[in-house]
């Protein structure tokens, strides 16, 4: 690693409610495996469970693998800025935005792997 400063995710938290005392209930979702420098499921996520849970009293009209294919998606995204050196918050958060407003658009951009 060189000497410029970085930082580093460590873990990835859902919130998953709200005490009485007003404190966040969170879970851990993802953890991060130093020797393999990746991140590891740890198997449950409450957000996921609640939302299969709902489906039929909710729009939510989505089944387990749609979830996690457009997890895996997003997670393609994350790599292909990533592998293009987008580290500027600015930068991270137009392409952010622009997968929002056309999801389309931006996957063709990392299939193709024009920048």
């Amino acid at each position: 690693m060189d000497d410029k400063p970085s930082r580093r995710l460590l873990n990835v938290v859902e919130v998953v409610g709200v005490s009485t005392g007003g404190e966040l209930e969170t879970s851990d979702v993802f953890k991060w495996k130093q020797p393999s420098d990746s991140f590891e499921f740890l198997g449950k996520s409450d957000v996921l469970n609640k939302l299969l849970a709902n489906k039929g009293e909710t729009a939510i009209w989505l089944y387990e693998s749609e979830i996690w294919g457009e997890i895996e998606r997003r997670k393609k995204v994350l790599d292909w800025m990533a592998e293009n050196n987008m580290t500027d918050f600015r930068e991270v958060s137009r392409m952010i935005l622009e997968f929002y407003r056309d999801p389309e658009k931006i996957m063709k951009m990392v299939e193709t792997g024009k920048k």
